[in-house]
Order: structure tokens, then sequence, then C-alpha cells
């Protein structure tokens, strides 16, 4: 047990150690600012056209909310971590463009706590909304990608690469990735108190 002296009454006042750590707990939860960096989500696609087999993983990193990419606006994506592999090459296409999104095409993305997903509007074969994964900074001339969008195709996954390419049908909306969980800021802080507390030298 651990005492302190009330400044007023002057009486002994006791606290079981487990109970100062909860409340320190608690005192540094409610300082905790809302967090404001970009959620981390697995990307697991894999597609082929029977004869030809694709695969994008790797992470995306995006803060939650809703997007609309239109005219070549910027992309909302704050890091990417792909890795694009087609018979059998691997291209590393960390780079997200988006100058292939122009008219009244819109390429819209959805950062949920829990998934990413895809979706298109307004779309045609002159009003283009694909968004491009590449390991070139720019389209002109386009490195090895993996493209997926509408245009002229109402919805698709492409690769484009050296050791060859594919392009299948796609419905949107689509999945593109799931929520890497993070553990609760709380339970870390109350755990990490609790730990330091445990491990005071103890008087005899």
């Amino acid at each position: 047990m651990t005492h302190f002296t009330h400044p007023i009454c002057g009486c002994r006042l006791f606290f079981a150690p487990f109970a100062i750590a909860f409340a320190f707990a608690a005192i540094a939860i409610t300082i905790i600012p809302p967090r404001t960096l970009a959620d981390t989500y697995n990307v697991n696609q894999a597609f082929t056209d029977g004869s030809t087999h694709a695969t994008l993983v790797g992470t995306v990193d995006i803060p939650e909310g809703n997007y609309t990419i239109t005219n070549r606006g910027a992309s909302p994506f704050t890091g990417a971590n792909l890795t694009l592999t087609i018979n059998p090459g691997h291209f590393a296409v960390d780079n997200i463009l988006t100058n292939s999104i122009n008219g009244t095409g819109q390429f819209i993305i959805h950062a949920t706590p829990t998934q990413l997903t895809f979706d298109v509007a307004t779309s045609d074969n002159n009003n283009p909304a694909d968004l491009i994964f590449s390991d070139s900074t720019t389209t002109s001339p386009p490195g090895n990608e993996f493209i997926t969008g509408a245009d002229a195709i109402p919805g698709f996954r492409a690769a484009e690469t050296n050791d060859g390419g594919l392009i299948v049908p796609t419905t949107f909306p689509i999945t593109f990735g799931t929520a890497v969980p993070e553990p609760a800021s709380g339970a870390m802080v109350f755990l990490t108190l609790a730990s330091l507390y445990s491990r005071r030298p103890r008087r005899d």
C-alpha cells in the first residue's frame, strides 16, 4: 500500500499500487489527441484471364474518409508498398498516378476503419477513370503498372509490364484492401503504466 497525507486535514490516505496506475492511465487516455496519421490497409489482389496470372500484394496508407478524384486531381494516398507479380516478374509499383482520370470520369475511394473500397462514376471512352500503380513516376513513357478503373471498358483490373500483361473485367465497387488492426491506445497506455509501476523497487 502507498499513503499520502491530506494537505488540509492531515489524515493519511491509502491507495493500492494498481489503483494508482489505473488513475494515471485514465488521465493519460483523456489527453491523447485524435489520431491523424494515415490508416494502413493490406492489399491482396489476384486476377487471371485463364492463361496469365497476376497478383498485387502489400500495403497502402490513406487517412480514413471518402475521396473523389477528377481531372487528374491529387491522390489522397500517403504511401504505398506494393509488389505486382506476373509471368513471373516482380515489380515494386509504389507510385500512384491519376493521369488517366479525365473529363467527367470519377474515381471514388472509401477508406473506412475496416476496409478500402474503390468505385467509379460517369466514365466512358472519352472520360476515363483509371487509377494507376506504377514503378515509374510518370505515364509518359509508362512503367510497369497495375491499373484499375473504367473507360471504354465499364470496369477492369489490368497489368501492363515488360514481362507481359493482362486485363480482366471487374464489377465496381470492389474491396481493394482491409485495414491493418491497431491496438487500442487506451489499453496500451494502461498496460504500459501498470508494467512500469510493478517494476518499482519495494521498500521493506
